[in-house]
């Protein structure tokens, strides 16, 4: 693993401990009623691919498709109404051939902030970025990694959740859209009842992926049952796609080891 520039290390702590506790709060918190996201560590990579079924439609060969994990490099935008108190941002996914990365940009106080979650073949490894300052730390597992990883727990979980026969939905398939440059086949996706945990409800997705699987566009809307809670609203939309290279997966910093 090739390593760009050295950190800043006098910053460099003090800034994870603040990534670390915004990105936490943002995963964990509901605001009026707003969605909350599972704990778990997801597992991008789709290591426990849902079984498709012989007679399933378009809807179900791509949402299996991306559940099982697609290598490429995808960036989206991001924005939502209360959905817990998620930030808006960009997130950028790269796979390829089990290695994961996923960085999360946001500008919370006037410049760009990037948080890195790194599963490579020889080790895990959360990066930090601004314009002062860069780091990087060895992980002892990827559960060390769920400061990033679980922030879009919401967008990852939804897909396999509707092909585990438990959940009841109606599909409905739409009109093509072109997405990133990608033709994007796009379906309207009616749930009775909640995906994940949070206040009862209904919801309302519109998913398009590529051929491939990949995910293009996600907005997902829920109504809740309590009118006095305002809908839950996250836009998820690809702005650029294209392959992963083992190069993307090099450290920005040469990394401290873990602790303990």
């Amino acid at each position: 693993m090739k390593f760009l520039m050295r950190p800043n290390q006098s910053f460099a702590p003090f800034l994870r401990a603040l990534l670390i506790a915004a990105l936490a709060i943002t995963a964990l918190s509901a605001c009026n009623g707003g969605d909350d996201s599972d704990d778990e560590t997801p597992t991008p990579s789709g290591s426990t691919a849902p079984t498709l079924k012989p007679d399933a439609g378009e809807f179900e060969q791509l949402a299996t498709k991306y559940s099982a994990g697609v290598d490429g490099r995808v960036t989206y935008s991001i924005d939502s109404e209360n959905f817990g108190i998620h930030p808006q941002g960009t997130w950028a996914t790269y796979r390829l051939n089990g290695e994961i990365r996923e960085d999360w940009t946001q500008d919370a106080n006037g410049y760009d902030e990037k948080s890195v979650a790194i599963i490579a073949e020889d080790g895990f490894f959360f990066c930090s970025q601004t314009p002062f300052s860069v780091s990087c730390n060895e992980q002892p597992s990827a559960q060390e990694l769920e400061v990033v990883l679980v922030v879009f727990t919401t967008v990852k979980d939804l897909p396999p959740a509707l092909l585990d026969g438990m959940t009841e939905y109606t599909s409905v398939q739409l009109a093509d859209e072109t997405i990133a440059g990608e033709t994007a086949n796009c379906f309207d996706i009616a749930v009775d009842g909640r995906i994940g945990a949070g206040p009862p409800g209904t919801e309302q997705v519109k998913l398009c992926y590529g051929e491939d699987g990949t995910l293009l566009k996600m907005e997902r809307r829920v109504i809740f049952s309590d009118p006095t809670f305002e809908d839950a609203v996250l836009n998820v939309i690809a702005q650029e796609t294209g392959e992963a290279l083992e190069t993307d997966f090099d450290l920005p910093a040469s990394p401290t080891q873990p602790q303990g």
